[in-house]
Parts: C-alpha cells; sequence; structure tokens
C-alpha cells in the first residue's frame, strides 16, 4: 500500500482474519476516521471497506481449505456469518462453490 494506514488495517486482519469489528472501530484503532479508510480504499484499491474485507477473507479462505479445513471451520475462521454466506460469496467471487473450486484444481 501506498498509504501507511492501509498496512495497519491489513495487519489487524492478518493478526485476526475473523474480526467482526466496524469500521468505526478500526479506523479508530488506526486513529482515523471512517471516511478517511473509505476513501484511501477507494483511491489505491477502489473498492470498499466491505469488498477488501470479504476478497481478504475470501483469499485466505482458499489457503485454509487447501490445507484440508472443512467448509464450516472455515467459514468461521474466515469471519463469516455462516457457512451458507461463505459459500455463497465464494461462489459470487470465484464462479464455483469451494467443494466444486477444489474438484476443479485437483483433476
Amino acid at each position: 500500500f501506498k498509504d501507511p494506514r492501509l498496512g495497519e488495517l491489513h495487519q489487524i486482519f492478518e493478526d485476526n482474519i475473523s474480526t467482526n469489528k466496524t469500521l468505526k472501530e478500526i479506523a479508530r484503532d488506526i486513529g482515523v476516521g471512517e471516511r478517511t479508510i473509505t476513501r484511501l480504499l477507494s483511491r489505491e484499491l477502489g473498492i470498499s471497506f466491505q469488498n477488501w474485507r470479504t476478497n481478504l477473507r475470501l483469499h485466505h479462505s482458499l489457503l485454509l481449505l487447501a490445507s484440508g479445513s472443512s467448509v464450516g471451520a472455515t467459514a468461521k475462521k474466515c469471519g463469516f456469518s455462516s457457512p451458507s454466506s461463505f459459500v455463497k460469496d465464494f461462489n459470487k467471487f470465484f464462479g464455483h462453490t469451494p467443494g466444486k473450486y477444489f474438484h476443479t484444481i485437483d483433476k
């Protein structure tokens, strides 16, 4: 990241990918306002906080699933509200459910 505050944001999720802190709480932890984080993400990455957090969690989920973690355990470890919400977001982002995704790359 160009802006170190986004590095701090990223580190918060690297330390605890399942955190469900609000943007307001996280911004306060970094020492900035919500709007600052929103502007920085938009400027540097072109996405919202919600989309950024979901993308980061989905990336992390690939690592967990590849290491043999179940869909339910992965959903919980990555901070999704339920396995079904994880599968829905995974499918929307990757175009396959987690099971189908790993079945496809195994061939």
